[in-house]
C-alpha cells in the first residue's frame, strides 16, 4: 500500500477491448492499493505522473506482520475504499444519466484550481469521460460562446456560469 506524499499523477484503465480511460486525478494524499490490501486482489488501473511524484510504501507483508500497523492499515484501507466508492457513486451518476454538458462541467469542476482553471486539453478531456474528441469539443465551443467557460492552448477557465460550488 501506498501514499502519493507530492506532486499529481493519473489513474488509467484499460477496457475489456482495449482502450485506455483516465479515471481518476490523483492529488497528493491519495492512497493507492488500498482494496487490494483488503482483498488480496489485482487493481485494473494503473498510475502514471504528470509531474515529479514521490510515493511511499509499505509492502502487505510488513502491514499485516504488526498487530497496531494491520489495524491502522486496515482502518486506512476501509476509509480510501469508502470514498472510491462514494466517487464512483458520483461518476456512474453523471456517465449515465446526466447530458454531456453536465458532464463536462461536473468533471471540469472537480479537476479546478483555485483560480478556476484547469490545465487539460480536449482529447484528455474527452478520455476522463469516455466520449468522442468531437463531441467534446463541438460542447466545449458550444460552452465557449454561451460564455460558461474559457479555453487557451491546453486551459479550461471556468467562469461564474460554470461553476457548481
Amino acid at each position: 500500500m501506498g501514499i502519493l506524499t507530492e506532486g499529481v499523477a493519473e489513474a488509467h484503465i484499460t477496457s475489456a477491448d482495449g482502450n485506455s480511460y483516465i479515471a481518476e486525478q490523483l492529488q497528493t494524499g491519495w492512497v493507492f492499493n488500498a482494496a487490494c490490501y483488503l482483498d488480496n486482489g489485482a487493481s485494473p488501473a494503473e498510475a502514471l505522473s504528470i509531474n515529479d511524484c514521490t510515493l511511499l510504501t509499505l509492502p502487505f507483508s510488513v502491514l499485516r506482520k504488526h498487530p497496531a500497523l494491520k489495524a491502522e492499515a486496515t482502518q486506512l484501507a476501509a476509509y480510501c475504499v469508502v470514498q472510491l466508492y462514494r466517487r464512483s457513486e458520483v461518476l456512474f451518476t453523471s456517465a449515465m444519466l446526466l447530458p454531456l454538458e453536465e458532464r463536462i462541467l461536473r468533471r471540469l469542476n472537480t479537476l479546478k484550481d483555485k483560480q478556476h482553471t484547469v490545465n487539460i486539453t480536449t482529447d484528455k478531456l474527452a478520455s476522463y469521460l469516455g466520449e468522442s474528441k468531437f463531441k467534446v469539443y463541438r460542447e466545449i465551443k458550444r460552452l465557449e460562446q454561451n460564455n460558461v467557460l474559457s479555453t487557451g492552448y491546453g486551459t479550461i477557465t471556468l467562469h461564474q456560469a460554470g461553476l457548481l460550488d
